[in-house]
């Protein structure tokens, strides 16, 4: 599957990553050095928890700004507040990377 079938429901810009604090929430880390390799040039990334967390990780919510990845059988990326759900594969940080830069 291309990128550009996945869809991508975001309105968030780089701008509105610009300078501040970016928390992930994956347990895959090739999706951590993907976002890190491009959205940590300008912001910086953090791992994190969304909600309750049982690692010594910092807790966040949609208040935060938060990426949040599920592995899924399908690929799809949604934002709900100041959260971006990233669910599915590699293919889908893609998608959420081409969207952000290509509006």
């Amino acid at each position: 599957m291309s990128i550009e079938n996945i869809p991508v429901d975001i309105s968030l810009t780089p701008e509105s990553y610009l300078g501040g604090n970016i928390y992930i929430e994956s347990d895959n880390q090739g999706i951590l050095q993907e976002l890190a390799s491009t959205i940590g040039s300008f912001s910086r990334l953090q791992e994190a928890c969304y909600g309750k967390c049982e690692e010594n990780l910092p807790e966040k919510t949609c208040d935060d700004n938060l990426i949040v990845w599920k592995e899924s059988a399908e690929n799809k990326v949604y934002q709900e507040n100041n959260c971006v759900f990233i669910e599915g594969d590699i293919s889908a940080a893609d998608a959420f990377i081409y969207k952000l830069f290509n509006q």
